[in-house]
């Protein structure tokens, strides 16, 4: 249970998710370990997550290993307009891990211009899925009281506005 009353199992029922071996995801743990993440601050009001970099400091076979593990078990979901990305849950860390649908070719795998991956709290984020005549497609958005949680697990000002206004994102 989670500190909005609902397990991730719960709202994504039905799913079938693979995560791969035991011993892989106990590799894909130790490498997140070893990489250096940021709090995104200027996506807080709306997306609250953190990134990290392949060029910055930490292991590089590590963000290859856990790149191409979300790539191969991660499942796509749409994020608002935006997807599908390739999402991958660790439930018994309580982070999900994505990437972005323009960094995975057509067979699964990782292209070169992945240079950077993102992950966020389960328990943060909305998960449902949407059955159509197409099919079924997962879809995810931010949780009400996410941003204000986020901010203050991070050390900022719950009551503060981070984000930049769009015009001063180019």
């Amino acid at each position: 249970m989670n500190m909005f009353g609902m397990t991730h199992d719960e709202r994504l029922r039905g799913l079938d998710v693979t995560l791969g071996t035991d011993e892989e995801i106990a590799a894909v743990r130790q490498a997140v370990k070893k990489l250096y993440w940021k709090f995104a601050k200027t996506y807080s009001d709306f997306c609250p997550h953190e990134y990290t970099v392949r060029a910055w400091r930490g292991d590089r076979a590590g963000f290859e290993r856990i790149v191409e593990h979300v790539a191969k078990y991660g499942v796509d979901a749409m994020y608002g307009k935006t997807g599908p990305n390739r999402y991958w849950f660790d439930h018994e860390e309580g982070y999900y891990y994505f990437i972005f649908d323009h960094h995975v070719d057509e067979n699964g795998r990782i292209t070169d211009k992945c240079t950077m991956f993102n992950r966020s709290r389960i328990e943060w984020t909305d998960w449902w899925i949407e059955e159509t005549l197409l099919g079924r497609t997962l879809h995810c958005k931010t949780r009400r009281g996410a941003p204000r949680a986020a901010k203050i697990e991070h050390g900022l000002d719950p009551d503060v506005s981070y984000s930049k206004k769009k015009e001063d994102r180019k």
